[in-house]
């Protein structure tokens, strides 16, 4: 954006405007043609965002050191435990109590009490129901005379259709036996879950959230913490200065191609003009809290194309699920079912929370479809959330 003039409205809301403005016609003629210009108010180059959304990775930046014993050791003593202990306890006698229903707490996370916990988002929607054993049923009308075989062959891919029985079985059966996990046939378990990491408890055990990242996670950006930005950003917008709510201004946006400015130029929907937060430009790690809509039966896998709307914003993604729980490492889930509530984990622009989420799902005509409803929880990759698959026992 180059510029923005503030011009005179030549139709003004506010009704003593509207009287000063008819009070000549010819002046109120001359303001429809050329509005006088009050002011104009011109970018801060310093303070402009960038228009670039990912961040370029340098492919040195991977070689990494075994850390000393030192920093390991300062590692530890950072983490912090929280423990239910009885009133009075000082911090030498929690310290002997065991920590086997404590919680490890990532650093800065006494500021974390001021914002939206995770227990304020679940309100937000409703809590997860139990999934019914019963089938929906419908009342259809057929023709007595038979199916048409050649009708059939027609109108329906053979191989779309077992694709999409096969899946609503899978989907069965993920709902009926969430902990098992079958091992395909002529397969060892061992070489099927070789990538599989053991934890000897699922809540408890350490995980280090930056290993093993993949190299797309160079290309988004990160918060040292994202409570605290959030919280700035929110506060400076009070005293935000320049063009206020109301007023009639032109825009200078410069740097438009010719294709773009055609595409709005001869349409007939009218161009919508929002303005980003600071940082909503980039690219980060979004993480929402989904509640299933239950308009459709279609099971939707994890990392199936869904369509987003943010806001004023539309984006297409692959998320991953998860379960929505306290703790530092969530239940990968391979399906969202229906009456339940999970968390999507995805590649998208930053979002700063409270903000609502719509979920939908293109269909084959085109149309899309509202599956799921819910709010942003957060949009960080330093608060990544490790998600694992939690497994009885392989059924072989």
């Amino acid at each position: 954006m180059s510029r923005i003039e503030i011009l005179d409205d030549p139709h003004p809301i506010e009704h003593a405007e509207r009287a000063r403005c008819s009070s000549g016609d010819d002046q109120m003629e001359i303001q429809e043609d050329c509005p006088r210009i009050k002011s104009t108010e011109f970018p801060d180059p310093e303070k402009q965002e960038s228009l670039e959304s990912e961040c370029i990775p340098d492919p040195m930046d991977a070689e990494q050191t075994w850390p000393t014993e030192e920093e390991l050791a300062e590692a530890v003593a950072k983490r912090k435990i929280t423990k239910l202990v009885p009133r009075g306890t000082s911090e030498y006698q929690a310290a002997w109590i065991p920590d086997e229903d404590g919680v490890s707490l990532g650093e800065g996370s006494e500021d974390e009490s001021e914002d939206v916990s995770m227990e304020e988002a679940r309100s937000e929607v409703d809590s997860t129901k139990d999934l019914e054993d019963d089938e929906e049923y419908e009342t259809i009308t057929i023709s007595e005379s038979g199916v048409d075989g050649e009708r059939y062959d027609r109108d329906i891919d053979v191989l779309e259709e077992n694709q999409a029985m096969e899946k609503f079985k899978e989907a069965k059966l993920d709902a009926q036996f969430p902990d098992e996990v079958d091992t395909p046939g002529g397969v060892l378990a061992k070489v099927r879950f070789q990538k599989y990491r053991g934890l000897e408890s699922f809540r408890t055990s350490p995980w280090d959230v930056k290993e093993n990242l993949p190299t797309d996670y160079a290309r988004i950006i990160e918060f040292a913490d994202y409570n605290r930005r959030r919280k700035r950003i929110y506060k400076e917008i009070e005293d935000i200065e320049g063009v206020t709510p109301g007023q009639y201004v032109k825009i200078y946006i410069a740097r438009v191609q010719k294709e773009v400015f055609k595409t709005f130029a001869t349409g007939t929907q009218p161009l919508i003009v929002v303005g980003l937060l600071e940082f909503e430009r980039k690219m980060s790690l979004l993480n929402v809290l989904l509640k299933h809509s239950n308009s459709t039966a279609q099971p939707i896998k994890s990392k199936e194309r869904l369509i987003f709307q943010c806001g004023f914003r539309r984006f297409v993604a692959s998320p991953i699920f998860s379960q929505h729980t306290n703790g530092t490492k969530h239940k990968y889930e391979r399906y969202f079912h229906p009456d339940s509530t999970v968390v999507a984990s995805m590649y998208a622009p930053v979002t700063f929370s409270p903000c609502p989420i719509l979920c939908y799902v293109e269909n084959q005509d085109g149309k899309l479809e509202l599956i799921a409803t819910g709010s942003v929880l957060s949009s960080d990759s330093q608060q990544s959330r490790p998600e694992t698959s939690r497994s009885e026992r392989p059924s072989i």
